[in-house]
């Protein structure tokens, strides 16, 4: 969801923010070429990233700290 927003965030700017000939000043991608480029980037390397760091940091605390996971059992 993030990388959604970042990408629509990043495409709109051509059209909030551009010079008086029309060059985008910050990133001059479109909509559709920045959604892309986000999610792709995010689907294929930095989600499985995140699950992997996720995975192993619960892990962790599980070992540590068991009681944090005793949710509703008295």
């Amino acid at each position: 969801m993030r990388q959604r927003f970042s990408g629509v965030e990043f495409g709109v700017q051509p059209l909030l923010h551009h010079t008086a000939q029309g060059q985008a000043l910050y990133c001059p991608y479109g909509l559709k070429v920045a959604i892309a480029a986000m999610m792709g980037g995010h689907l294929l390397v930095f989600g499985w990233v995140e699950a992997i760091v996720t995975a192993l940091v619960i892990r962790n605390l599980q070992k540590q700290s068991p009681e944090l996971f005793k949710y509703g059992q008295g």
